[in-house]
């Protein structure tokens, strides 16, 4: 089986990439190549290497736009005949191959994103500011403090979003989830929902579900109005409007 879970930066595509492969791993129908998934992780500076079979991701969170996405795409390229789960994100769709290869490979695509856009643009602004991308519980609160997000920031952060909406619908994909409901029903019925629930085969919840407070993020970003008029802006064109993103 070849999944391509598609989203754009904070959509929950982790989490979705938790449940989905930790399920069909156990059910027998992906290998061990399930680990390839992360050659498409859109870290920017990323380096890839290889080991015993699986693929081993060194992080450096740089601006995404400078990942080595050639690498990335030769060494998917070595894999397409194999079942694995492969996380898509927007800033691949910047590289035409990646989306030939990816395409032609016949992957089922199942996305994700938030029926609040404004609530994802808000948390990569802040992520991207603070250098906080995997957030866990020990995460103090003292350590996010309000501040005016950059013209750099706010443009170069909303690309991700407008890629997203711009190819969502060419990519065709077979389920469209959110965020809001994958973060707090059980996995079992959003692989359901997936449309790769393998009956039999074990179902675990995963390991970061829980939802960040809208309100928080709207205290720490000082120019708020400037940000939420440009993500308005560019979402319009797709229909998208904040009047539809209400919590």
């Amino acid at each position: 089986m070849k999944v391509a879970i598609f989203g754009y930066p904070r959509a929950g595509t982790t989490m979705l990439h938790s449940i989905i492969t930790q399920h069909l791993v156990a059910a027998g129908v992906v290998q061990k190549w399930a680990n390839l998934g992360e050659v498409f992780n859109p870290t920017a500076g990323s380096r890839i290497a290889v080991q015993s079979g699986h693929l081993i991701h060194q992080y450096n969170l740089a601006i995404p736009e400078l990942q080595l996405r050639e690498d990335r795409l030769r060494l998917f390229k070595k894999h397409t005949n194999d079942d694995y789960i492969i996380k898509y994100m927007p800033y691949d769709i910047t590289n035409p191959d990646t989306v030939k290869t990816v395409v032609e490979a016949g992957y089922n695509f199942v996305a994700i994103e938030r029926r609040n856009s404004l609530s994802a643009y808000l948390s990569v602004i802040i992520a991207y500011h603070h250098q906080i991308w995997h957030i866990t519980e020990e995460v103090p609160r003292s350590e996010y403090k309000p501040f005016v997000a950059s013209e750099e920031e706010i443009i170069g952060l909303g690309k991700s979003m407008s890629l997203y909406h711009r190819y969502r619908d060419y990519l065709n994909p077979s389920a469209i989830l959110y965020y809001e409901d994958v973060a707090t029903q059980s996995s079992f019925e959003t692989l359901k929902q997936a449309g790769v629930y393998q009956k039999g085969a074990p179902v675990k919840d995963a390991y970061s579900k829980k939802i960040h407070s809208f309100e928080d993020k709207t205290k720490l970003i000082i120019n708020l109005g400037e940000v939420a008029d440009y993500l308005t802006g560019i979402l319009l064109p797709y229909g998208v409007t904040m009047e539809h993103n209400e919590l």
